[in-house]
């Protein structure tokens, strides 16, 4: 027997048989889905613009292929080597979003490295980066995390690369690392108040945002947050300079929302504008979400049937093979469909969450509830904008959506995830 088969029987000896089915099975719904968008039939006006070609089904094969090798290198790959050089893939992925922002523009953004055939995104490594880094520093920093100079740091390793992928633009990965950062800071002691405390100023200029797009005015709503903040400062009197530090956040977002909303890009404003209010764009930027719920709710209980999807066939449903995948699985397998995808995410985040709580080791600890944070987020996020929940945001569904850099990043810490369930013991 070659080594090869060897390692491969080793692994499925001792890899941890939940999470690789739940793994597997949102591979297979992933090619499922991806065959009847790309084998529907071309619109009777005979136009290919919105077809979406035969290739993307075969190039995800290739890409899933490579997915299942990544995921064997992460499953391979010694935890310490990976809180090692951490160092190292930090630098590394700061020069490759630097150096991105000097490459040619791919559909008014700067996001991918292109050498020859090759072509990836950075910000797609630099969330796996976040991870180990941040794992890393909290497994090697014992202070009280709730002491707002403790948290200085961690933010601060966040902001090189946030600021670097709001460049390209891309908010919606820029929000992955806030959404990375702040359940690891939870997982390291953060209290949920204090969660709510910091997470003020985003409320308060979400807030700000509702009431500029319906034309009105929020100044009692600022003034409202200001006397809150004040009642905190005084009930907490152990921690005064931190709430004098968010009553001063407060206080300026009045004056920084307008600031803010000045530097979107009209595309990003017409975002908030459609989430605050999905019917007021509905042939615009409204276009994707309202067509993405006429198709889910178009589903029912079981769906249209495979292949039967009128709104993917037609080519109403824009971008239906990455962002508005689920979608076409509302339409075509209905409530049972989206039922059977949240229930292999759900073994699959419980699973990493089980992992996460029995580690001995504080990185392996730190960097598998990382990874679990990054999953739900893009299923969250992801599911949340084709039923209007949530902006649309540029997320695709872990493991379902086409995509090459995405698909091998999720499946190298993937593979990272199920190494923890083997070796949990050791560390």
């Amino acid at each position: 027997m070659t080594t090869g088969a060897v390692g491969v029987r080793r692994f499925m000896d001792l890899v941890d048989r939940p999470a690789l089915v739940a793994i597997l099975g949102l591979l297979a719904v992933s090619l499922v889905t991806l065959f009847s968008i790309t084998h529907a039939p071309v619109p009777e006006d005979g136009s290919r613009a919105l077809e979406v070609g035969r290739g993307i089904f075969y190039r995800q094969i290739a890409w899933i292929a490579l997915g299942l090798g990544a995921l064997f290198i992460g499953y391979m790959i010694p935890f310490r080597l990976l809180e090692d050089t951490v160092w190292i893939q930090y630098g590394t992925v700061l020069a490759l979003l630097v150096a991105v922002l000097w490459m040619p523009h791919r559909m008014g953004a700067e996001r991918w490295i292109v050498l020859g055939p090759l072509q990836f995104q950075p910000s797609e490594f630099a969330k796996g980066t976040m991870i180990f880094l941040l794992a890393h520093y909290l497994a090697t920093h014992k202070e009280d995390i709730n002491e707002l100079r403790n948290m200085v740091v961690p933010c601060l390793l966040v902001l090189p690369p946030f600021a670097l992928v709001l460049r390209q633009p891309d908010l919606g990965t820029g929000l992955v690392f806030l959404a990375i950062l702040v359940p690891m800071l939870f997982w390291a002691g953060l209290r949920p108040l204090h969660i709510l405390l910091l997470a003020s100023p985003v409320i308060s200029l979400f807030l700000h945002l509702f009431f500029r797009t319906r034309g009105e005015s929020a100044f009692w709503v600022w003034i409202a947050f200001l006397v809150g903040m004040v009642v905190v400062t005084v009930v907490r009197r152990r921690h005064w300079i931190e709430n004098l530090v968010l009553l001063a956040l407060n206080a300026g977002v009045h004056h920084l929302e307008a600031v803010v909303w000045g530097r979107l890009h009209d595309y990003q404003q017409k975002r908030i504008e459609t989430f605050f209010f999905p019917d007021l764009d509905k042939l615009g930027q409204g276009y994707h979400v309202a067509q993405s719920k006429i198709a889910i709710g178009s589903g029912g209980v079981l769906g249209k049937g495979f292949m039967q999807g009128t709104q993917k066939e037609l080519a109403f449903l824009p971008a239906r093979h990455t962002d508005f995948i689920f979608s076409v699985l509302g339409e075509e397998f209905g409530f049972i469909g989206g039922l059977l995808i949240l229930t292999l995410f759900g073994i699959l985040l419980m699973r990493g969450i089980t992992f996460a709580k029995r580690a001995r080791n504080p990185f392996a600890r730190y960097a598998a509830f990382g990874i679990v944070a990054y999953i739900a987020f893009h299923m969250m996020q992801n599911i949340g904008m084709t039923v209007g929940l949530f902006p649309v945001a540029g997320i695709p569904l872990p493991l379902v959506s086409y995509g090459g850099s995405s698909l091998a990043m999720t499946m190298f810490l993937l593979g990272v995830l199920l190494n923890l369930g083997r070796s949990w013991r050791e560390y």
